[in-house]
C-alpha cells in the first residue's frame, strides 16, 4: 500500500511540475494573451532580455529582442488590434511570412542619447552576433527610430541570413557599442527559443 501511495504521490508531482513548467506561448493562441503575457513575451522571454548598458557616461537599462522571431511578431500584432480582436489580413500575411534576414532590435533608449544618430558608422563597425567557434554574422545596416509618444529611441539591427543559425549552435550573442564607452553584449540559449517545432530568430 506504501509503495502505491507513494508511486500515486510521484505521478501527481510529475504532472505539476510539467503544469508549471508550461508557458503561456506553448498552450494559449496569441489573439488570446493577456496584456500582461504580451508584456512579458515582449520584455522578459527567450526572445527578448533586458539588460543594463553604460551609454554616454550613464546607465540604462534596454530591452534586446529578436523582431523576426514569430513570437515577437504575434506580440506585437496582438498588441496593435487588442484582445480576441479578428487579425487584419494585412497583419496576417506579414506573420506569415518568413523574414529574409535577422532583426535584433535594442529599446528603450533615453531621448537624450539621439546624438547616437551621428554614429551609426561606428555602430555598425562594432556589432555582430556571435556563436562558439564560428566567425561572427556582421551587422548588414543599422536604423535608429524614436517613439513619437514615449520620445525612446531604438535600434534596429538587421543581419543577413547567409549563415543560418542553427540550435545546434547552443547560444547566439549580441555584441555591440554605443559611442566610446557603451559596450552591450546579450547571449541567448537557442534551444529555448524553439517556437512550435523549429528555431524562431
Amino acid at each position: 500500500m506504501r509503495r502505491t501511495r507513494a508511486g500515486t504521490v510521484g505521478v501527481w508531482l510529475l504532472a505539476g511540475t510539467a503544469l508549471v513548467a508550461a508557458d503561456f506561448w506553448e498552450e494559449k493562441d496569441f489573439t488570446t494573451w493577456s496584456d500582461q503575457e504580451v508584456e512579458k513575451m515582449l520584455t522578459d522571454s527567450p526572445w527578448a532580455k533586458q539588460v543594463r548598458s553604460i551609454v554616454g557616461g550613464g546607465r540604462t537599462e534596454v530591452t534586446v529582442a529578436w523582431s523576426t522571431a514569430l513570437p515577437i511578431r504575434q506580440a506585437t500584432v496582438r498588441q496593435a488590434i487588442g484582445l480576441g480582436t479578428p487579425i487584419p489580413p494585412e497583419s496576417q500575411q506579414e506573420l506569415e511570412m518568413d523574414p529574409p534576414v535577422y532583426v535584433v532590435t535594442l529599446s528603450g533608449l533615453p531621448p537624450t542619447l539621439r546624438w547616437l544618430t551621428t554614429t551609426v558608422p561606428a555602430i555598425e563597425a562594432e556589432t555582430m552576433l556571435k556563436r562558439k567557434d564560428k566567425t561572427p554574422i556582421a551587422v548588414e545596416s543599422v536604423r535608429l527610430f524614436q517613439n513619437k509618444q514615449s520620445q525612446l529611441i531604438s535600434l534596429v539591427f538587421r543581419f543577413p541570413k547567409t549563415d543560418v543559425i542553427t540550435v545546434e549552435d547552443g547560444e547566439v550573442e549580441l555584441v555591440t557599442k554605443l559611442g566610446t564607452s557603451g559596450g552591450l553584449k546579450k547571449k541567448f540559449k537557442l534551444s529555448d527559443m524553439v517556437f512550435g517545432d523549429q528555431l524562431e530568430l
